[in-house]
C-alpha cells in the first residue's frame, strides 16, 4: 500500500507517493525516496465499456485550478499485463461485468465489445475469428497475463486458450503505445486475457448449468492465498449434441496458476493451461461438405519473474504454447478418392525481457524478445528427410515442416509537461527468411481539455509475418503461397473523451493504410482461392460511446457504442475471402438493472451490419450479408453465496451467419445454479 496526498505546487496539481509496500507492479516500489509526479491523463486515456477512462483503480480527471486534500487510502494495484503502470489499456470487462453477463466463453463476450467483430463458427466457443476494425484475424495479437500466446498456424486457433471465467480479473484491449514496451508493434490491436492473482480473496466456486440441444456445462474454481503467496486453479467442461446436423461439441478447460512475492527477491507467477475441443464442424471450411470434423489441443505454459533495483525494474517472461489440430473433410466413411486426414502440431517458444527505467526526463522502456516458431504436418511446410511420429498417436506421420526464429529490440520513452504526455518508441525486428523490419510511432496525450475532457493523438507503424497457413496450406480451394513478403499498415487515431460521473463518453477517428496485404482472392470465375500480398487498403472509421453508470436501487448501468468503418479499396478486380468482409455498421447496447429485490438482469445487445458479398450456391448469384439484431439476456437471484440464473442467446430467435453458409445458433435457453464458499 502506499500513502497519497495531494498539494498545491507552483499552480500544478502534483502527487505524493510516500510509502511502498509489495508492490512488484508498481514502477517506483523500490526508488526508496520520495517521487512527485505530475498528473497525467494516462489514468484518463483509455476509456473502456465499464469504467469509462482506464482500468480500475486509475486516477480521475483533476481539477488542477483547486487544492483537494484527499484523507489516506489503501490502493489496490493491479497487475497492468506487458505495458509498464503509466499506459494503461482499454478494459474491455472486469470481473464483475463477465459475472454479470453470464456468458462462460471468450468468444461469445467479444460479440458485444464495439469495434470487434467476432466471426462465429459453431456455438459455445467451438471456433472463431477475432477481428478489429476492419481487419483480419491473423493480424490480432492475443496476450495471457501479459505474455504473448498467438498462434502461428492460422488465427482461426488464436482463441484455443484455456478460459475458465470464474477466474478472469479483466480483459483488455492493447493498441499503439499499449504494445511497444512488448518488442512487437500489433499490426492493429492485441486482447490481452488477465487472470486473478495476489490481490483477489479466497475462494471456491462450483457452476452448473444446462439448457437446450442437450447442453451441459459444469465449472470448478478455487484460490488460495497468503501474505506473499496465492495458488488457483480452475476447470470446466461443456458439451452439447448440436443445434443442427454435426454441430455438436465437447469442450475442457484446465488451468492452474501461482505465485510468489518478496521485496528481497522479486515476485514470481507461474501458469499452466490447458484446452481441448472436440466438434462436428458442418460447412465451416467448404460449402460443399457438412460433415467435417475437428480436434484441437493446446497446452499453455508461462512463467514472469519481476524484480526491482533500486533504479530500475526488470522484467523477465517465457511462454511456450504447444499446440495440435486433426481436420477431417469426412467424419465418416470417407470416399474412395479422399487421401488423408489434415494433421498439425506448432510450437512456439518466446522468451521477453523488458527494462523500466524513470528519471527526471521521464520513464525510458528497453525490451528484448526472441521467438522460435515450428510447426510439423502431413500438409504445412517443407519435406522433411525424416518423418517424425505424433506425440499421442503412433499411426500419424508427419511429412512435412518448418523452423523460423524472431527477434526484435524495442526503445519506448515517455515523459510528460504540464498536462501533455509524449511517447516514441522505435521497433527494430528480424527474421532469418525476410530480414530486418523498423517500426515505432508516436503519441502524444492532453487531459484538462475542458473541464473533464482529454485528448489523445498516435500515430504507428506495424508489419506481420505469414502464418503458416499463409504460406503453405494447398486443398480443393485453396492454395498458398511460399513467397508471400510481410503485410505493414500505419495506424492512425484520434479521441477526445470526456468523464463526469456517473457519465462518460468518447469519440474516436481512426484509419489504417495496409499494403501488400495478405489475402486469399480469385477471379470471379475462378474456383481456387489464392493467397497473394495484392491489396492495398485505407480504412476510415468512427466509435462514439456514451456510457452512465448511477449504481442506484433500480438502474446500475448501461452503455450506447457505435462503430462505422468505411474502406477504400486499391484493387477491386479480385474476389476477396477476408479484406471486404467486415462490419460497416456496429450498435452494441448494455444495460443492467434490478427487477425486484435480489433479482437482476442483465441485457447485451447488438446490431450488426456486415460488408461484403458471397455466392449463393443454388443461384450462383452474389448476395449481401443480411444484417442481424443479437440479445442475450441473463436474469439472476442472488441470495448470500448462491445465485440461481436463467439466460436466453439470441433472444428474437434470428437466423444469421458471419460465414456464408455457416448456419449460427438460434435461441438457447440455459439455466442453472452457482455456489461459493
Amino acid at each position: 500500500m502506499f500513502k497519497l496526498h495531494l498539494q498545491k505546487e507552483k499552480k500544478n496539481q502534483v502527487l505524493h507517493f510516500r510509502r511502498w509496500s509489495r508492490k512488484g507492479y508498481a514502477i517506483f516500489s523500490t526508488l526508496g525516496r520520495v517521487v512527485v509526479i505530475a498528473v497525467l491523463a494516462t489514468g484518463m486515456m483509455g476509456i473502456g465499456t465499464q469504467d469509462g477512462f482506464g482500468q480500475q483503480g486509475s486516477p480521475m480527471l483533476l481539477d488542477t485550478d483547486s487544492v483537494r486534500h484527499i484523507a489516506e487510502v489503501e490502493i489496490q494495484e493491479k497487475a497492468v499485463g506487458l505495458v509498464n503502470p503509466l499506459l494503461e489499456p482499454v478494459v474491455l470487462f472486469t470481473s464483475t461485468e463477465i459475472e454479470r453477463a453470464g456468458i462462460r466463453n471468450l468468444q461469445d463476450l467479444l460479440q458485444f465489445v464495439q469495434g470487434v467483430d467476432i466471426k462465429v463458427r459453431g456455438s459455445e466457443g467451438v471456433q472463431a475469428d477475432i477481428n478489429y476494425r476492419g481487419s483480419t484475424p491473423d493480424q490480432m495479437l492475443i496476450f495471457l497475463n501479459g505474455v504473448l500466446i498467438s498462434d502461428p498456424q492460422t488465427g482461426h486457433h488464436h482463441l484455443n486458450i484455456p478460459i475458465v471465467m470464474s477466474e478472469i480479473d479483466r480483459i483488455e484491449l492493447l493498441s499503439g503505445a499499449d504494445t511497444w514496451s512488448a518488442g512487437q508493434v500489433a499490426f492493429v490491436g492485441a486482447i490481452n486475457i488477465v487472470y486473478r492473482d495476489f490481490s483477489a480473496p479466497a475462494q471456491t466456486k462450483i457452476k452448473l448449468a444446462g439448457g437446450d440441444f442437450g447442453y451441459f456445462d459444469g465449472s470448478l474454481s478455487t484460490r488460495y492465498r497468503r501474505e506473499n503467496f496465492y495458488l488457483s486453479g480452475g476447470t470446466t467442461y461443456s458439451r452439447s449434441s448440436g443445434y443442427i446436423h454435426n454441430t455438436d461439441f465437447s469442450i475442457c478447460n484446465l488451468f492452474l496458476m501461482g505465485g510468489y512475492q518478496s521485496q528481497r527477491f522479486g515476485n514470481i507467477h507461474a501458469f499452466v493451461g490447458f484446452n481441448g475441443k472436440d466438434f462436428g464442424a458442418n460447412s465451416f471450411y467448404s460449402p460443399k461438405f457438412k460433415d467435417q470434423y475437428e480436434e484441437t489441443r493446446a497446452l499453455i505454459t508461462t512463467i514472469r519473474y519481476e524484480k526491482n533495483s533500486k533504479w530500475w525494474k526488470n522484467r523477465l517472461s517465457i511462454s511456450h504454447r504447444y499446440h495440435t489440430d486433426l481436420f477431417k473433410l469426412f467424419r465418416s466413411d470417407p470416399p474412395a478418392w479422399y487421401l488423408q486426414d489434415n494433421h498439425h502440431q506448432t510450437n512456439s517458444l518466446n522468451l521477453h525481457y523488458q527494462m523500466l527505467i524513470p528519471s527526471k526526463m521521464g520513464i525510458t522502456t528497453v525490451s528484448a524478445n526472441v521467438k522460435r516458431e515450428s510447426i510439423l504436418s502431413n500438409t504445412l511446410g517443407i519435406p522433411l528427410q525424416n518423418p517424425v511420429e505424433n506425440l499421442f498417436f503412433d499411426e500419424i506421420l508427419y511429412t512435412k515442416g518448418k523452423v523460423r526464429d524472431h527477434f526484435s529490440l524495442a526503445l519506448s520513452h515517455q515523459w510528460s509537461y504540464r498536462k501533455s504526455r509524449f511517447v516514441v518508441s522505435i521497433v527494430e525486428s528480424g527474421n532469418f527468411d525476410y530480414g530486418l523490419k523498423t517500426s515505432g510511432g508516436i503519441q502524444w496525450e492532453r487531459h484538462g481539455v475542458g473541464k473533464w475532457g482529454a485528448i489523445r493523438l498516435s500515430l504507428h507503424h506495424a508489419y506481420r509475418l505469414p502464418t503458416f497457413t499463409d504460406l503453405y496450406y494447398h486443398g480443393p480451394t485453396q492454395q498458398g503461397n511460399p513467397d508471400l513478403k510481410p503485410e505493414q499498415a500505419i495506424n492512425g487515431e484520434l479521441a477526445y473523451k470526456i468523464r463526469k460521473d456517473p457519465f462518460s463518453g468518447e469519440v474516436v477517428l481512426f484509419s489504417r493504410y495496409g499494403f501488400q496485404l495478405i489475402d486469399w482472392v480469385k477471379r470471379y470465375d475462378e474456383e481456387v482461392w489464392r493467397n497473394q500480398n495484392i491489396r492495398n487498403v485505407l480504412i476510415k472509421g468512427a466509435t462514439v460511446a456514451f456510457q452512465y453508470r448511477p449504481e442506484g436501487k433500480f438502474l446500475q448501468s448501461f452503455s450506447l457504442h457505435y462503430t462505422y468503418i468505411d474502406p477504400t479499396y486499391h484493387d477491386v478486380s479480385l474476389q476477396s475471402l477476408y479484406l471486404t468482409d467486415y462490419l460497416k455498421h456496429q450498435l452494441v447496447f448494455k444495460l443492467h438493472h434490478r427487477v425486484i429485490y435480489n433479482f437482476s438482469a442483465q441485457w447485451l445487445m447488438t446490431y450488426n451490419r456486415r460488408n461484403g458479398e458471397f455466392l449463393d450456391p443454388e443461384s450462383l448469384q452474389l448476395q449481401s450479408y443480411p444484417p442481424y439484431f443479437l440479445i442475450h439476456l441473463k436474469g439472476y437471484y442472488q441470495f448470500s453465496k448462491v445465485q440461481l440464473f436463467v439466460e436466453i442467446a439470441n433472444l428474437l430467435n434470428q437466423k444469421y451467419f458471419d460465414y456464408p453458409h455457416i448456419e449460427a445458433p438460434g435461441r438457447w435457453f440455459k439455466g442453472g445454479i452457482e455456489v461459493q464458499f
